[in-house]
């Protein structure tokens, strides 16, 4: 009788043991807390494309489909640059829908090429290219005319586009990184302070990061959820 007695007892204290690394212990100090959510949706920019000039240099303007990132945070258009833009780390790149080059959210001819990246130590150089027909200004149709030629976007000079209602928490960045695809950083307020940083929303990763050059060019660096940085150049931004 004593043995079936202790026989359960032990079961259970076997069981405890293996499952003691799975319980949270109730001592020591609880996890941080983060207010600000890693995948951010601003509704103001969710429905409507805020940006309303076209992309420096390249002359493009991708329309509110064209965003690069799911709102889960998926990259849904890939970068040619080597740049993790997208707030979930652990998934691939989703490419949308398509039958014989067509986009079928968009019903536009998508193409999207690296011809040649160059490794250097310190940096790498990607020339590619990509193309979008179905480009819009004012909601009317338009042909892109910049470096590469009619409706088409270099690979090795994305642009940043600046939604600038007066210097307020409404304030966004546009990384134009393709001829049809971007992604969106809205200014960071603390406090009721609105500060120089603009946060990946929408699906995006990543700080922007703005200064003041004072007497010399203003800039805009990128840096991305791995922590590589991104200078944006002068002649790049509007």
């Amino acid at each position: 009788m004593q043995y079936a007695t202790w026989r359960p007892v032990l079961g259970l204290s076997l069981i405890a043991g293996v499952l003691s690394p799975f319980v949270l212990s109730h001592r020591g100090a609880p996890p941080p807390i983060n207010t600000r959510a890693v995948g951010e949706v601003h509704s103001g920019s969710l429905t409507t494309m805020l940006a309303a000039t076209n992309a420096p240099v390249q002359d493009t303007r991708p329309r509110l489909l064209n965003r690069g990132t799911q709102l889960d945070g998926r990259l849904r258009l890939p970068p040619a640059e080597h740049m993790a833009i997208h707030a979930d780390p652990f998934e691939d790149a989703w490419q949308a829908p398509a039958i014989g080059g067509i986009d079928l959210a968009t019903g536009a001819y998508s193409a999207a090429e690296v011809d040649i990246a160059l490794a250097a130590t310190g940096f790498s150089w990607v020339v590619g290219r990509s193309y979008n027909a179905r480009q819009e200004a004012s909601g009317s149709h338009m042909d892109s005319n910049g470096v590469q030629g009619q409706n088409w976007f270099q690979a090795s000079q994305p642009s940043i586009v600046l939604y600038d209602p007066g210097g307020t928490a409404s304030d966004m960045v546009y990384l134009m990184y393709g001829a049809d695809r971007f992604a969106e950083y809205k200014r960071v307020v603390n406090s009721g302070i609105t500060g120089d940083t603009f946060a990946g929303v929408n699906g995006a990763a990543g700080v922007f990061l703005f200064t003041n050059g004072g007497s010399a060019p203003d800039t805009y660096e990128l840096t991305d959820q791995n922590g590589v940085p991104c200078n944006a150049s002068p002649s790049e931004l509007v």
